[in-house]
């Protein structure tokens, strides 16, 4: 039914979906959150670029 380069399932595609998703929120969480707001978090000099 689906193709792509993976050649998922439909519930694949969708378990792809939510962990990537979960994935880039808890990334701009720490990023706007902790650094931006308390600078509680030290990151290395070529991630903040």
């Amino acid at each position: 039914m689906f193709f792509g380069i993976l050649s998922l399932t439909l519930w694949g595609y969708v378990l792809a979906t939510v962990v990537l998703t979960q994935i880039t929120i808890a990334a701009v969480t720490l990023y706007l959150h902790r650094y931006q707001t308390h600078r509680a978090l030290t990151m290395h000099p070529i991630v903040v670029i």
